[in-house]
């Protein structure tokens, strides 16, 4: 047996198939859960991309606005 937190997990021994197919389930089960996380992860790194595109059009256009009203001819709406 091996003590984890306050849970006693018990290793499988030779000739111990149950806790052996046990243990193949939990690995395909956590590699199926690594690849949904990856995929997951490059859906989010594909968006945050494209936002930050937008970001960079919004911030430019904000800054071209400054520069109309820094410039001394500009006429300015109150």
């Amino acid at each position: 047996m091996l003590a984890v937190g306050a849970q006693a997990i018990r290793l499988p021994v030779e000739g111990d198939g149950d806790a052996v197919e046990e243990i193949d389930l939990q690995i395909a089960e956590s590699k199926e859960h690594a690849e949904r996380f990856a995929a997951t992860l490059a859906s989010a790194a594909k968006r945050f991309a494209a936002l930050a595109k937008v970001e960079q059009r919004h911030a430019a256009h904000y800054q071209a606005q400054l520069a109309q009203l820094d410039k001394p001819d500009s006429v300015q709406a109150r």
